[in-house]
């Protein structure tokens, strides 16, 4: 993969926002605004760095079954959840 050039080497002081709204999965949990901050390792590494700048989640469920892409085309659905915060100091929770 290889890129034209590389724009992050000035990113904008302000995150930068569309000029029409983002279109939206209504199937979907929660949705995130990006802005691409960072793309000087693209060529070496296909690798981007995204910052968010705006995001919404979903009020129900608590907890979602959540999609995970794990590579080679191999996808897994989140588990159980597991509640432990009885066991983290006050300070933590």
């Amino acid at each position: 993969m290889s890129t034209s050039s590389n724009t992050s080497t000035s990113a904008p002081s302000r995150p930068s926002r569309p000029s029409r709204p983002s279109r939206r999965i209504d199937e979907c949990h929660a949705h995130f605004e990006c802005r691409l901050l960072d793309d000087r390792l693209v060529d070496r590494y296909d690798f981007f760095i995204w910052e968010v700048v705006a995001a919404q989640v979903a009020p129900t469920p608590a907890h979602p079954q959540t999609l995970h892409y794990t590579g080679d085309g191999v996808f897994m659905v989140a588990g159980e959840v597991i509640d432990r915060r009885h066991q983290f100091l006050p300070q933590m929770q």
